[in-house]
């Protein structure tokens, strides 16, 4: 997972900052979307940090520390465009991303960005308050960029995904998978072939040990598959002792499933 690299100052501002909604950087034609509320989960933003950045732990505690929220949309690819907003004063500037760790800058109309020389990902501050990264800066520098310079504050995705990613009050970091295929293959590791139309779910960070508990939500096309449904994702999940219960007509909750968090970054390519 790249998620670290977009925690450091990373290239010049632009010459009048603009508010723009690190949400809108996003594609919104993504198969799962996460929100992290990053000061309840500093150790796990930190540990992300340290292993993507190769910095050591205090000057990664330094930098999540100035990090509101995070927000990820996974491809269909597996590939993930990350945003976030927070505080990244010009100053950070290159004190991590040198060459000598396996940054290097490259221009890009009035901002930088930078490629991790291993990973391939690139990442970006194109504001003192904005910050993203993917596989392909550019597009999400040029996203920025028009909606800096024409004052472009319409939303451009899709409805439901804005408002999940904008509605996260809570201490947890939230997961909407429109294309559920994606999230139960990427996030439970099974191939379930029933009609869901999407999922929901939270990961709560666990009082003790380097883990999340996971709960999902499973809206269902058709009332009438959903005891199907529980009895396939009963065999799909086995030997994971998972509580799967009928919630609602059209609903499926599945509860007492841990991930680590590295299992949890090794999800995010």
């Amino acid at each position: 997972m790249a998620v670290a690299g977009l925690f450091l100052n990373s290239c010049k501002s632009a010459p009048v900052e603009a508010p723009v909604d690190p949400v809108e950087l996003l594609d919104d034609n993504g198969a799962i979307y996460l929100t992290v509320p990053v000061q309840p989960n500093l150790d796990f933003v930190t540990k992300a940090i340290v292993k993507i950045a190769k910095c050591n732990s205090a000057d990664a505690e330094k930098i999540s520390k100035r990090i509101n929220n995070l927000y990820i949309e996974i491809g269909t690819n597996g590939e993930a465009q990350i945003s976030g907003d927070g505080d990244f004063p010009s100053k950070m500037l290159g004190l991590v991303l040198t060459e000598k760790n396996g940054w290097l800058k490259s221009p890009f109309q009035t901002y930088s960005y930078y490629t991790n020389k291993k990973s391939l990902h690139q990442l970006s501050i194109p504001s003192s308050s904005v910050a993203c990264i993917s596989r392909n800066a550019e597009k999400m520098l040029s996203r920025y960029d028009n909606i800096a310079k024409d004052d472009l504050h319409s939303v451009q995705m899709e409805g439901q995904i804005y408002e999940f990613l904008k509605s996260n009050n809570s201490k947890a970091i939230q997961v909407y998978a429109p294309v559920p295929g994606a999230f139960i293959k990427t996030f439970i590791g099974a191939n379930v072939n029933t009609p869901v139309e999407s999922i929901s779910g939270v990961f709560t960070k666990l009082p003790e040990g380097n883990e999340f508990g996971l709960k999902i939500i499973l809206q269902m096309k058709d009332p009438r598959t959903v005891k199907a449904a529980c009895a396939a994702l009963k065999i799909a999940l086995f030997p994971v002792p998972a509580k799967i219960v009928q919630t609602g007509s059209t609903q499926i909750t599945v509860t007492d499933i841990t991930l680590t968090y590295n299992e949890l970054l090794a999800f995010l390519k």
